[in-house]
């Protein structure tokens, strides 16, 4: 047999990494050459690095020792003039090949191994999530660049040492106890209750097969149930008891278990795993070349045949009386992680390792994955900083526009206009008829009143009487009306003779306008008291989605920070870009929706509010007509709704006035609406994210700061933190349930003490007896520090064993240029378990150019959402409108959506042979190793 080819070359030594890793990753043709060769690089006259590179086809690991051997032994034979003097081997490749294949029998037979081997890894994989969610720092590729990169960690000497005393205690291996901590992490970072890592084992169950090169290695699937909330102790007795089966069942080659298993293929992933878990426990190669001084080691490819990949080497110790400890190298893939990513996980493993190996008897819920650093960033990452020393109240505020701008325009409504003279004096009259009617401060005061200029005096003149405004929406129906009046418990409710009837006869009234208004003479004066921070402003009441209506009470002082925020942060900006005037902001939200108080806060800071009637605010072509004509600077909305006014031409260039300001809450934004927004700079678009129980905004993110979808940071005063079921800080890429705490949280639900405390939590890392509240939405934190909505934690369903949150396809549908909105629910469909169905608006072509059919739309839609989606989350169900139906506050109406017919299309996931052998199994990438001599 020829040697291999050898190429040799001069190579300055700070270029010799570069030129190492660019002739180890050149790809071996095997039709031409054998699958080894052999490079010399000469770096000096003294020094030389022989590179040798070995197709995974020829050697694995283990050969590396043998193949060390052999070179030295040949080195040394050819420098003493003389041949090498090989003995014959006792076994060659060839017999382990005929070995094998007689001792796994064929599959057609019952009693062969190959079959009760197959039959044990079918039932052991039956089932198995055919991904493992991994805190990621990007969404995976269709086709994997096979970038990868590593870093290098130490498990510290005491950690070592409690790892090989838990694994003497429990009958386990050193290899068991660093898997069991490998799926505790994967599964406290978000990999589920359901985790496979796959091991390779040697393969040389001989002692005749120690000295071969060659390749014996196989890979084991190894399947983790972490369900039950176990302990450790517990963890690793589970894991114990899967690796000893999987052991007894080795002999099965990894790329036949994946062809009968037959998951859902991908170029983008590996089969059955994507977590690599290694422990190199031989001796490293050595070269002892005669007469030189030599070292071996592997030349690092960057390249990444897995997600990550964890390899751990025992060594000795030299100064700690020959004990080990182990070195850890952890692999990933470049397409997921960036470096600094990588680094952390390190660091969670070793800090829940740690922990594991000294108390095996804590529950994995209650192992610490975060070091007390990391801790501490995450919790000062989501601070706000402190807010202003006093806020008052917005009356305060409302008293120095008035003097400031008495005479200027302060609302523009559908039955006339006011200044802030006229408007301070309607309010004023309110408060002293709400007096004059008995009214206390602290009671509750519910306003049913059209869209008009008493609707806006109303709020203020409930403000000034003390008491709690409760508006509620003329356009609900009764019985909604009634279930919100039975949980607010009105003193009063004000009405107008259009609105009068609606209350049932048991409400007491005060009718305001009109002959049914009192007199003036009747009327007591203004309390002279205003209300203090503390006292509660207004009763907003939930969509009632979750039941009946629940009133939310939020305080004067959390009101008046809000405005505090928006004048510093969204309305100077405004302000300036419009050359330092007074802004027209349009109100379009329902007026019961505590969304409609961003608009009045910009009225009372002194702007121009138009009220805009309900035939203008539903109707996307006359409300942009309304913003043009009105010349309105100010519009805010919900995504949906802006999304229609974008169709509408609401920002078109050359076709008109648009806004300075255009303000988005109450959804997340779409990827295409955001990037859309982002591209118009002259446009300052906001998102604002809060819940009614955070006082409307306590998120804010400015679009133009980012290219994709982000809540924002915390508003001043306020913390935001992502947090576990033990209310810990996840880590960074990890989804976690997301908390609010600060000024700006309500008092709590209305009447409803037991709501109230399950929604309003003692907050542990806030002063004493402060609180924090559970907002149902879960996001993740990116590295860079930016929020990422995720969808809400009570939306999440079950398909094919996977737990999915509708509004992830939703958000990748929108990534498609033919999508201008979509929409993803699930539904029930007996026995056939659960299925997502998508509802699409989709775009409409440039004048004088045709799209082609919708059925065939729909399927190149889906097409493009199998390639962005596991399988089971894309949706069988399609169905294309003309645009996604809305409640009365703007939001999706997904009890309007219709049931679509599934989609007929053909399966495209197939894979040639040649790609299914590429992903298989680690048996393509070369070995590669440099020996340094000088």
């Amino acid at each position: 047999m020829h040697g291999p080819p050898c190429r040799s070359g001069r190579c300055r030594k700070e270029r010799s990494g570069p030129a190492l890793r660019e002739a180890a990753g050149r790809p071996f043709d095997l039709a031409r050459e054998i699958p080894l060769r052999a490079e010399l690089f000469r770096t000096s006259a003294e020094r030389h690095t022989l590179l040798l590179v070995v197709h995974h086809i020829a050697a694995d690991g283990w050969s590396m020792g043998p193949l060390a051997r052999d070179l030295a032994e040949a080195y040394a034979a050819r420098t003493a003039g003389r041949p090498p003097g090989r003995a014959p081997l006792s076994v060659q490749y060839p017999d382990y090949a005929l070995w094998q294949r007689g001792l796994l029998g064929e599959t057609d037979s019952p009693d062969s191994l190959m079959s009760g081997q197959l039959a044990y890894w079918k039932a052991e994989m039956a089932g198995a999530p055919e991904e493992t969610p991994l805190p990621a720092d990007r969404p995976r590729p269709v086709v994997p660049s096979g970038r990868g990169g590593s870093v290098a960690f130490r498990v510290p000497p005491a950690t070592t040492a409690g790892i090989t005393r838990l694994a003497r205690k429990s009958a386990a291996s050193t290899f068991m106890v660093l898997h069991a901590a490998l799926a505790a992490v994967l599964h406290r970072t978000g990999s589920g209750d359901d985790i496979t890592i796959g091991t390779p084992v040697a393969g040389r169950t001989d002692e005749a097969l120690e000295p071969l090169v060659g390749f014996f290695v196989n890979t084991l699937a190894l399947r983790d149930d972490m369900s039950g909330g176990p302990d450790f102790d517990e963890l690793l007795a589970r894991v114990r008891e899967t690796d000893l089966a999987a052991y007894a069942h080795q002999h099965l080659p990894f790329e036949r278990l994946v062809e009968e298993v037959r998951p859902a293929r991908s170029l983008s992933r590996h089969p059955l795993f994507q977590v690599m878990l290694t422990l190199n426990n031989t001796l490293p190669p050595r070269a002892e070349l005669a007469g030189l001084r030599s070292r071996v080691h592997e030349v690092d490819t960057a390249a990444a045949e897995f997600d990550l990949s964890f390899s751990f080497t025992e060594r000795q110790d030299g100064d700690s009386d020959g004990g080990t400890f182990l070195d850890g190298t952890l692999e990933f893939g470049r397409d997921l992680f960036d470096t600094a990513t990588a680094r952390r996980i390190t660091e969670w493993f070793l800090t829940l390792t740690a922990h594991a190996v000294e108390a095996p008897d804590t529950l994995l819920a209650d192992l610490p994955v975060l070091a007390g650093p990391e801790r501490s960033r995450l919790l000062a990452l989501g601070y706000g900083g402190d807010g202003a020393a006093e806020a008052g109240t917005v009356l305060c505020r409302f008293a120095e526009t008035v003097a400031a701008h008495g005479e200027a325009v302060a609302v523009v409504a559908p039955d006339g206009e006011a200044t802030f003279a006229r408007l301070d004096a309607r309010s004023d009259r309110i408060a002293a008829l709400l007096r004059a009617e008995g009214v206390r401060p602290g009671a509750c005061v519910a306003v049913l009143l059209p869209r008009s200029l008493d609707s806006v005096a109303a709020l203020l003149g409930v403000l000034k009487a003390g008491a709690v405004y409760a508006p509620l929406d003329a356009s609900l129906p009764d019985g909604r009306i009634e279930a919100v009046l039975d949980n607010a418990r009105p003193a009063l409710v004000v009405v107008a003779g259009a609105t009068g009837h609606r209350p049932a006869g048991r409400w007491r009234r005060l009718v305001l306008g009109g002959a049914g208004e009192p007199e003036p003479a009747t009327a007591t004066p203004p309390p002279t008291v205003r209300p203090s921070p503390g006292d509660a402003a207004y009763l907003i009441h939930t969509s009632g989605s979750t039941g009946r209506p629940k009133g939310v009470r939020v305080g004067h002082g959390s009101l008046a920070r809000l405005l505090d925020h928006h004048r510093h942060q969204v309305f100077a900006p405004a302000v300036r870009a419009r050359g330092g005037r007074r802004l027209r902001v349009a109100l379009t939200a329902a007026l019961s929706f505590d969304a409609s108080l961003d608009p009045l806060l910009w009225m009372i800071d002194g702007h121009e509010l138009h009220l805009l009637d309900d035939g203008t605010r539903r109707d996307s072509e006359a409300l942009v007509d309304a913003v043009r004509s009105r010349e309105l600077d100010v519009l805010e909305s919900t995504p949906t709704h802006v999304g229609h006014l974008l169709e509408a031409g609401l920002l078109s260039a050359g076709r008109g006035h648009r806004p300075t300001a255009l303000i988005l809450g109450g959804e997340a934004v779409p990827a295409a609406l955001w990037t859309a927004l982002h591209g118009i700079p002259d446009v300052q678009s906001w998102n604002f994210y809060g819940p009614t129980e955070a006082t409307v905004d306590t998120l804010v993110a400015r679009i133009s700061d980012t290219v994709r979808p982000v809540l924002g940071g915390p508003m001043s005063g306020t913390r935001v933190s992502l947090l576990d079921e033990r209310l810990r800080p996840v880590p960074p890429g990890v989804t976690g349930d997301l908390y609010l705490s600060g000024e700006s949280l309500a008092h709590g639900y209305h009447n409803r003490p037991a709501e109230t405390a399950r929604g309003f939590v003692p907050d542990p890392y806030g002063p004493a007896s402060s609180r924090m509240y559970r907002t149902g939405d879960r996001a993740v934190r990116a590295q860079d520090g930016s929020l990422l909505f995720t969808g809400r934690g009570d939306g999440q369903i079950k398909v094919r064993g996977f737990r999915v949150e509708p509004d992830e396809p939703a958000t990748v549908l929108t990534t498609h240029p033919d999508v201008v909105a979509a929409a993803v629910v699930a539904r029930g469909d007996g026995t056939a378990g659960t299925r997502l169905d998508a509802h699409v608006v989709l775009s409409v072509p440039p004048e004088g150019e045709s799209a082609p059919a919708e059925p065939e739309r729909l399927a190149a839609l889906r097409e493009y959402a199998a390639r962005q989606l596991p399988g089971y989350m894309v949706p069988s169900g399609w169905q294309s409108l003309d645009r996604l139906p809305l409640t009365p506050s703007g939001k999706l109406d997904r009890n309007a959506l219709t049931r679509p017919v599934p989609l007929a299309v053909t399966d495209t996931a197939g894979r040639t042979p040649a790609a299914l052998a590429r992903t298989s199994c680690a048996r393509c990438s070369p070995r590669c190793s440099a020996s340094n001599a000088s």
